[in-house]
């Protein structure tokens, strides 16, 4: 009994010891992965309303200097590492400025046919936060400022959504929420993150329409990436094997009736 009593204090001894480990890691790692800080926004500019000082103008998926992601020889769902959340920023601001704090939400979509499922989470960080590195100043142009580093699976979409960021004109303000007018911007929108593009599709195989003697299939684009929209051209084979039931062969989406069985 004794023995076994040791065992367990051991063992939770050493279950803490990782724990703590653990969560050491996490926060000198940069980016936090965080609870949704909540900041208040009320008086945030946004995409329509307040000065436009700081706004942002998209999300794209790159490398860390900003380069294309190496996706050769990558099958859906293959993780990929050293790929940075980017986002192009615009406004008027003209002087310095630095603690540019930002949050949001992650949302991960999945990748139908992989063991990549639907995920979220948030993303927090201050950047320029030293005298010898203030905030790029836009002025009227586009400053691409990485946001976070991540592992992104090849063909998965990603949006953005709960989009925080704030800054100060002083360093000594420090970084987070602001209390300042105008110091802030907050859209209020989602925004999809611009990735490569990964073609994909998916066939069901259980529909049966009644009369039909062979099976009914349908066909769904599940592309992701890219510059949307797309166009579509399905090669299905002999167009006299098949009936088409829905779509087209230049549709998002087609559903068709062999008309023999065998491989297809």
């Amino acid at each position: 009994m004794n023995e076994f009593l040791l065992f367990l204090r051991t063992k939770l001894y050493t279950t803490a010891r990782l724990l703590g480990v653990l969560l050491i890691l996490l926060v000198t790692a940069g980016v936090t992965y965080a609870q949704d800080p909540s900041c208040p926004t009320g008086y945030c500019s946004t995409d329509t309303s307040g000065p436009q000082n700081f706004k942002i103008v998209d999300f794209f998926l790159a490398d860390a200097d900003g380069g294309p992601i190496n996706i050769s020889g990558k099958s859906l769902g293959d993780p990929i590492t050293g790929v940075f959340i980017w986002a192009n920023v615009g406004g008027s601001q003209n002087s310095v400025s630095y603690n540019l704090y930002f949050y949001f939400k992650l949302i991960k979509g999945g990748i139908l046919g992989t063991e990549i499922v639907p995920s979220t989470e948030f993303l927090d960080d201050c950047l320029y936060n030293t005298e010898e590195e203030p905030i790029p100043t836009p002025n009227g142009n586009i400053i691409p400022v990485p946001l976070a580093e991540i592992t992104w699976h090849y063909g998965e979409k990603l949006d953005v959504t709960n989009f925080y960021m704030s800054w100060s004109n002083k360093l000594s303000d420090g970084c987070g929420c602001t209390d300042k007018n105008w110091m802030c911007y907050y859209p209020g929108t989602t925004k999809t993150i611009a990735a490569p593009l990964a073609v994909n599709f998916y066939a069901s195989d259980n529909q049966c329409i009644s009369g039909n003697a062979f099976k009914t299939v349908t066909y769904t684009n599940t592309t992701t990436g890219g510059i949307e929209p797309y166009n579509y051209t399905w090669n299905l084979g002999s167009a006299s094997d098949y009936e088409i039931e829905a779509g087209s062969l230049t549709s998002n989406e087609i559903t068709v009736t062999y008309k023999s069985a065998g491989s297809k």
